[in-house]
C-alpha cells in the first residue's frame, strides 16, 4: 500500500523493505506444510506448542490422520 505520491504508508508497514508476522502463524505454516506432506506427526507438536502459547493446555482435540485431507 502507498500514498497518493507513491511513499509507504507508515501504519501499515512503517517503511521498512520488510514484513512482520507473528511468530504462531509461522508455527501454523509449517503445521499446515507438514499435513499437506502427509507428515501429520511432525505437524501435532506444533499445533500443540502454538495452543501452549495461548494459555491452552488441554490436547485431547488434538487428532491429525496421516492420510492428506485432500489439498
Amino acid at each position: 500500500m502507498a500514498t497518493e505520491t507513491g511513499g509507504p504508508v507508515p501504519e501499515v508497514n512503517y517503511g521498512t523493505p520488510f514484513k512482520i508476522i507473528r511468530y504462531a502463524d509461522v508455527l501454523l505454516m509449517a503445521a499446515e506444510a507438514y499435513t499437506r506432506d502427509n507428515q501429520s506427526g511432525l505437524a501435532v507438536p506444533l499445533i500443540k506448542l502454538v495452543r501452549e502459547r495461548a494459555g491452552d493446555n488441554d490436547h485431547s482435540a488434538i487428532e491429525l490422520s496421516d492420510q492428506n485431507p485432500g489439498y
